[in-house]
């Protein structure tokens, strides 16, 4: 890989149709003190065998993204991250996707996830805390899939109106431990024929509907 560290006192993308921050295969300890990406393309902000990766919560840190996934992070093990504002309209595919980053950690302080094509929230495996206080509205796929996990909660805050399409609801398979919640009062699930919520192969996993 490439390496890659230090600290960035400011990260600034605006209107790109090709995608906003890409580090992939990146070694080293990076921390981003300030970050402001706006995309009409591709991924907001993307990272893959990132090392040590650090959003501190006093960064100022804010994605918007239309036409793409917001966040893509994977296998990001020394992730630790809070992000300001987290946003994805009309992705092509998930809104955010956080993939085998093991004991790392994402949260999103506020944002809506609404379009998205493919997982509105996609997180497979690990055990770190994911959070997003964001809310979750329409699109034509899953308002999320969680997967594969081991511990750690998943925590969702913000409202759910996902209404009018066959994509699914909340779909959880594959995990051994930790938990998810939806707290919201605000959780509308309209599938048509999917399911609403599905929970397969998860035992020991925990599901709150708050």
């Amino acid at each position: 890989g490439t390496a890659v560290a230090g600290t960035f006192d400011t990260l600034t993308v605006s209107s790109s149709t090709t995608g906003g921050v890409s580090l992939v295969n990146s070694t080293g300890a990076k921390t981003i003190n300030d970050l402001n990406v706006t995309t009409t393309g591709g991924t907001g902000f993307a990272a893959n065998n990132a090392g040590t990766l650090t959003v501190p919560n006093t960064a100022t840190a804010n994605v918007s993204s239309t036409n793409g996934p917001a966040i893509d992070i994977q296998s990001t093990t020394g992730l630790s991250s809070t992000f300001t504002n987290v946003s994805s309209t009309n992705s092509t595919g998930d809104g955010i996707n956080l993939d085998s980053n093991g004991a790392g950690t994402f949260a999103a302080n506020a944002g809506t996830i609404s379009g998205a094509a493919g997982i509105a929230l996609d997180v497979n495996g690990g055990n770190g805390n994911v959070t997003y206080d964001g809310n979750i509205a329409n699109g034509a796929g899953a308002t999320a899939d969680i997967t594969g996990r081991t511990g750690g909660a998943v925590s969702v805050s913000g409202t759910v109106n996902d209404t009018n399409d066959a994509g699914g609801g909340i779909s959880l398979s594959g995990n051994t431990g930790g938990s998810t919640t939806f707290s919201s009062a605000t959780k509308v699930l309209n599938t048509v024929a999917g399911d609403a919520v599905s929970m397969t192969t998860s035992d020991g996993h925990t599901l709150n509907l708050t």
